[in-house]
């Protein structure tokens, strides 16, 4: 259960325990330095990488890490801060690129609910831009079969409106796939040829 308003929240650990002899090796929190939790871990498609989400438990950071299984030790790759309260990603935090050799995550760094990427080195690079957030009630931003593309909702065209849209991984500009104007929750069909659309409008809601 959740605590009450004023309560301290539970705390909780990561352990990761080896079949072959029962042992457990618990991941190492306190480079923190500050009571966090933990989330995942997430392995890579090739399953050689692992990463963590650590959120501080008074919501002010949040960092992705990579971790060490063998060690339990874990490596920031990318950290966010926010004074008042950290924008939640969704679950899973971030999601891998088919080649496992970097992730895609949401942020709002720059004032803006943004798409980023981000290598196993640390390196961040943004890819979308601009006054407009992607829509974090929607479903979450997520590749093509193919991997060539990003789908993702977001208020591009209008603060008021919110369409589904298409990235090439390559980099340009968005395309919209739905309707100008309202409110436009997409979802598309497994092989990407149709959508199921919820649309909403001020004279037809």
């Amino acid at each position: 259960t959740r605590p009450k308003v004023g309560d301290p929240t539970a705390t909780s650990k990561m352990g990761l325990l080896t079949l072959a002899d029962g042992t457990t090796q618990w991941v190492d929190t306190e480079p923190f330095r500050r009571p966090v939790t933990l989330q995942g871990p997430w392995w890579s498609p090739d399953g050689r990488h692992a990463v963590v989400k650590v959120l501080s438990r008074d919501f002010k950071d949040l960092w992705l890490a990579r971790l060490d299984p063998d060690t339990g030790a874990l490596r920031p790759l990318f950290h966010d801060h926010d004074d008042a309260w950290i924008p939640i990603f969704p679950s899973p935090p971030a999601r891998w690129m088919p080649d496992s050799r970097a992730l895609f995550l949401t942020s709002e760094r720059d004032g803006y609910r943004h798409l980023y990427t981000i290598d196993l080195e640390g390196v961040l690079r943004q890819r979308t831009r601009g006054r407009f957030d992607l829509w974090v009630d929607a479903p979450a931003p997520h590749l093509s079969r193919d991997g060539r593309r990003w789908y993702f909702h977001a208020n591009l065209d209008d603060p008021a409106a919110f369409n589904l849209y298409s990235l090439s991984v390559e980099g340009g500009d968005p395309v919209r796939l739905t309707p100008p104007g309202g409110v436009n929750e997409a979802v598309l069909s497994h092989d990407e040829t149709q959508l199921a659309l919820l649309r909403s409008t001020p004279d037809a809601p």
